[in-house]
């Protein structure tokens, strides 16, 4: 690995003013990570307040906490830390000054798992906005938050930033304990915002889509009227043709029979017709006139 120039050296170990006013000693970070180091009652345990002593030991500027939850029943893994009151106080002040014994400064990330809570460490349903499960082989779908119950768990992780700050009231010496959450605050509230504007704006398109269905329906319905009378009609006329074609063959039949006595008529009048010529015949045979 190339070594640093001094110059860069000292710009790493310089300190750095961020936006929301916290000054941080150098510019090394830790970032994030599941430390999984919760004790069963989901507490900062001994072996995480060792960890994060020995991590600032090695003089980073800032240690950003693995996600601490706000509700012990939706966890995204065993070992989670979990904050919901006053109770676990102690322990937190104690893994902050852990964090800061070397002059680190120390931010808590604060997390609501959702969807991914795992249901086998929080020993409950995962709850999330929508009903719509991860795309992993066997999640489950969670259990869907309507509006009030999304402002119930903000203000609960409101509350969770409040027991946190407490810890920089009874440290007051200290320039920071937790670190200062405003900026997340702020992310997390407009994150919210957002979320809530979907939310409105799936209401309104699941709105549109059930007139659009009902409107659909109701069409449908007319059809099938118009079907079913088309239907009916249909039928009479089909009996109307059975009755036409009865009728038809009815005529038929006495047309024949008068034919067939037409026939017979003429027959017996071209026999005494010929009865009549043969009798002519005879009779001027004899010298006798016709009809005397």
């Amino acid at each position: 690995m190339p070594q640093q120039t001094p110059d860069r050296q000292s710009e790493l170990n310089s300190p750095l003013t961020l936006p929301c006013g916290q000054v941080l000693p150098n510019r090394i970070m830790k970032a994030a990570l599941s430390e999984a180091l919760g004790d069963s009652g989901h507490r900062p345990s001994d072996r995480l307040e060792t960890l994060y002593r020995r991590w600032a030991s090695g003089g980073f500027g800032l240690l950003v906490t693995g996600n601490v939850m706000v509700d012990r029943g939706q966890l995204g893994e065993p070992g989670n830390v979990a904050v919901e009151d006053r109770r676990d106080l102690a322990r937190l002040r104690r893994w902050a000054d852990a964090g800061q014994s070397h002059g680190s400064r120390i931010w808590m990330q604060i997390n609501h798992p959702g969807r991914q809570a795992n249901p086998l460490a929080g020993r409950s349903r995962p709850v999330a906005p929508s009903p719509v499960a991860l795309k992993i082989p066997g999640a489950s779908a969670p259990q869907e938050r309507d509006e009030a119950q999304i402002e119930t768990l903000k203000s609960s992780t409101v509350n969770q930033e409040m027991k946190i700050r407490e810890l920089d009231a009874d440290n007051s010496e200290k320039d920071s304990t937790i670190g200062d959450l405003q900026a997340d605050a702020e992310i997390r509230k407009a994150a919210m915002e957002t979320l809530n504007q979907e939310i409105a704006e799936n209401a309104a398109t699941i709105a549109q889509q059930k007139a659009d269905l009902e409107k659909v329906t109701k069409e449908s319905a007319g059809r099938q009227e118009t079907i079913n009378s088309l239907t009916e009609q249909n039928a009479r006329y089909e009996k109307d043709a059975k009755a036409s074609a009865a009728e038809i063959t009815k005529l038929k039949a006495d047309l024949a029979a008068q034919a067939e006595a037409l026939n017979t008529a003429t027959t017996e009048k071209e026999t005494k017709e010929s009865e009549v010529k043969a009798l002519q015949e005879e009779l001027q045979l004899e010298g006798k006139p016709f009809g005397s």
